[in-house]
């Protein structure tokens, strides 16, 4: 198994209303997890000051929704895992 590390300082949602924040973050970190242990990609490591992740609609599943656009800002070919 490899050792994934990924830090986040802040994540900012223009327009989008967390009411839960503990319940978003347990979902963010349950689907980064996922995705990181599915993927069979290369990483190249690195850090980045700011990531862009794609437009959102809803805030149904909003945790698991940025997390996969996180990971596809990180990774190279969108990060889609098998």
């Amino acid at each position: 198994m490899r050792d994934i590390s990924i830090s986040i300082d802040e994540i900012v949602l223009d327009g989008v209303a967390v009411p839960d924040e503990a319940a978003f973050r347990d979902s963010l970190v349950a689907s980064l997890t996922s995705l990181a242990s599915s993927s069979s990609g290369d990483f190249s490591g690195g850090t980045a000051a700011e990531l862009r992740g794609a437009p959102l609609s809803g805030v149904d599943d909003l945790g698991a929704r940025v997390a996969r656009s996180v990971w596809g800002s990180m990774v190279a070919g969108g990060g889609e895992a098998p």
